[in-house]
Parts: structure tokens; sequence; C-alpha cells
């Protein structure tokens, strides 16, 4: 009796973190699409001014807040609460915004979709998918990354 009643409390715990999860994703994606109606893809030019010598920060709902400052010489230098300093490329691709992080064995391309009014950015994917949460727009490298 233990034994099933242990099985049930998993299971219902199981599924409670599954519907969170499912809920924090919809939520995420509703937030990107409603961001993505009032904001435009910027050009590679746009991309420089906008992002480039700047800093970039989001705080997505599992808690790995973030920083990343994109400078003008290639670099990406950034910090996350989870996994600490790190370091990557990024350049340019005609209009698409491309990074590469080698410690995570990670590389992507997106398209930057800018909303001046809130000065916020979306990584937009080819597929048609938002790439990571609304990042900040930050002037310079406060954190001093």
């Amino acid at each position: 009796m233990q034994r099933l009643r242990t099985m049930r409390a998993f299971r219902a715990a199981s599924l409670g973190a599954l519907l969170a999860a499912l809920i924090g994703w919809t939520a995420a994606a509703d937030e990107a699409s409603d961001f993505k109606a009032t904001a435009r893809a910027l050009s590679a030019p746009e991309i420089m001014k906008v992002m480039i010598g700047n800093t970039l920060g989001g705080k997505p709902g599992n808690g790995n807040d973030w920083f990343e400052f994109y400078d003008p010489n290639g670099t990406v230098r950034g910090i996350a609460a989870h996994d600490g300093k790190y370091s990557g490329q990024w350049w340019l691709d005609g209009d698409t915004f491309c990074t590469k992080f080698p410690a995570y064995n990670w590389q992507r391309c997106t398209t930057i979709w800018f909303n001046q009014t809130a000065n916020k950015v979306l990584f937009w994917d080819s597929d048609g998918s938002a790439d990571n949460a609304l990042s900040n727009v930050i002037t310079g490298n406060p954190q001093g990354l």
C-alpha cells in the first residue's frame, strides 16, 4: 500500500513538473510572438549599432540569469548564474547574426528582432522559433566582461 502511494505521489509530481514546463514554454512562446508583432528584423548595420559594443542580459524562467558583452573585436564574453563565465565568437553572415561557444559545442546563426520601445532583442531561428528569452540591451559593458 505504501509503495502504491509513493508511486502515485511520484506520478503526480512528475505530471505537475511536466505541466509547469509546458505552461512556461507556452508563456515564453506567447511572449516571443507578442514581441515579434511589435518589433522588426535588423539589418547587419543595425545589428552593429544596437548590439556590438553593448551587453545583452536575460532572466529566463529557469533562474539562469545571464549577461553577454559583444566586443567589436568579434569576441563574446558572458556570465550566467548556473554556468559562471564563458566566452565565444560572434560574426555577421549577411543580415544574420552568428555565435559560437566552443566550450559548449554550440554554434547558431539567427535573425535579430528588435523592439526599440522596449529596448529588447530576440534571436529568431530560421525555423520560425525564438532561440531564447527576450534580451535587454544594456549600453556598454557595465558587468566588466
